[in-house]
């Protein structure tokens, strides 16, 4: 049982790495779309004050 345990690690390690890299391509697009959020709201703010 502990051999066919360690005989899967690799599996486990490469699924680990692969969340990881998942996760990390996530944060990077929900920081940049964040940004830009944060960018265009002043600029509506301003419209809805002239009108």
């Amino acid at each position: 049982m502990v051999g066919e345990a360690i005989a899967n690690f690799e599996l486990y390690v490469w699924v680990a790495v692969g969340l990881f890299v998942v996760g990390l391509f996530g944060v990077m697009v929900y920081e940049k779309s964040s940004s830009r959020s944060k960018q265009q709201q002043p600029a509506a703010a301003d419209d809805k004050r002239s009108s």
